[in-house]
């Protein structure tokens, strides 16, 4: 194998150092020369450029932790030396969040969509959404590495919108074409429920947990598959459009009072979560309705659960603040019945789940960018 040009080993250096810095708090020099196993002098010259792009800073130590001599030199992560936006579509409004690279919301917007009906008005407010987000933060578009739509429906692996339930003119639409001349960093699309997965894995209830299933059952329905860490998409990012699925019986819950917790419609949400606080207060009639709402979805579980075999599923999308409430009498349910033993948890980011993971998503793709090449 031919030799790694100077150029070519700077990068690689460049990226293990910055790494090491993401991952951890402020490190000193002696901290990141073990972590690295990289000389002190070419790690100065990295420092040295990072600290210029603007991605490290140095920091004083604490006043009076170090004594008399010469204290260590502490080098710090910038997060938000360059950032990130999520965007998040459903049938009544656009959601955007600008991000730093750890992930930290910094800013967040909400618009009303007057026609879901047209990509074009959608792309729109779109637009229009993640422009305030920008001007509400204090930065520009320039500080931008990349962004992504979060959409129902199928996507292509190149992020055109192939269908969406109900919405015909939807179809083999691509959003990040469409803002091509306004924006010009990229611009990602990925179904809705596989972020909220992604989401969940990096920052909520599926931390640490390689393969899972997040699901959204209500008026609402749809699941975001992982396998080894991988968000599984299937024939044209049809996976987990459990919508279509009607033998799986997801129809039969879709008007019951506690579905409406997955609604978009704040009214209908709100309904739905008086029923959860009177059955917070031992309500009977609240309580019954969850238990008549535990055992239709059960059933459902139980295909997903002997169909798969995940160690876990996330309930989410709305339903999550139902809790152990919803939980437990879905979890008993299942052991009675005989299904495999599937541990079963409430989403812990509740309605942000979908726009972490827009934001891991475009992390993902932006990680060379960021950190520069990996070294394994």
């Amino acid at each position: 194998m031919p030799a790694l040009q100077p150029a070519a080993m700077r990068k690689l250096n460049q990226g293990l150092t910055s790494r090491a810095l993401y991952g951890s708090p402020a490190l000193t020099m002696a901290q990141l020369l073990e972590l690295t196993s990289l000389s002190r002098r070419t790690t100065e010259a990295i420092l040295s450029d990072l600290v210029e792009s603007g991605w490290v800073r140095e920091t004083p130590p604490s006043p009076g932790q170090y004594g008399a001599g010469r204290p260590p030199r502490f080098f710090e992560f910038k997060p938000d030396n360059r950032l990130l936006i999520g965007v998040q579509i459903d049938l009544v409004s656009v959601t955007a969040v600008v991000a730093d690279v750890r992930g930290s919301i910094l800013g967040r917007r909400r618009e009303q969509v007057d026609s879901r009906e047209s990509p074009e008005e959608t792309t729109r407010v779109i637009a229009s959404a993640i422009k305030a987000v920008l001007r509400t933060s204090g930065r520009t578009k320039n500080s931008v590495i990349a962004c992504t739509i979060a959409s129902g429906g199928t996507i292509s692996d190149d992020g055109y919108i192939l269908s969406l339930p109900n919405e015909p003119a939807w179809s083999n639409v691509s959003i990040g074409v469409a803002l091509a001349d306004t924006f010009d960093f990229p611009i990602f699309t990925e179904n809705d429920a596989n972020l909220a997965a992604l989401g969940e894995q990096w920052q909520g209830a599926a931390q640490a947990v390689d393969t899972f299933i997040w699901l959204i059952p209500g008026q609402l329905q749809g699941a975001g598959i992982v396998i080894r860490n991988q968000i599984y998409r299937g024939v044209n990012g049809g996976a987990g459009e459990i919508v279509h699925a009607e033998t799986l019986g997801f129809g039969d819950i879709q008007n019951h009072p506690l579905s409406y917790l997955t609604s978009p419609d704040p009214a209908l949400r709100g309904g739905a979560e008086l029923i959860v606080a009177a059955a917070r207060r031992g309500d009977a009639a609240a309580l019954g309705l969850f238990d008549e709402f535990a055992q239709v979805m059960s059933g459902m579980l139980r295909t997903l659960s002997w169909t798969l075999a995940p160690p876990l599923i996330v309930l989410g999308g709305g339903v999550e603040v139902a809790g152990e409430l919803l939980v437990s009498r879905l979890s008993a349910e299942m052991e009675r019945t005989g299904a495999p033993g599937v541990e079963l948890r409430a989403s812990s980011l509740g309605g942000d789940a979908v726009l972490v993971g827009a934001v891991k998503y475009a992390l993902d793709r932006s990680d060379v960018e960021i950190f520069g090449p990996l070294v394994r």
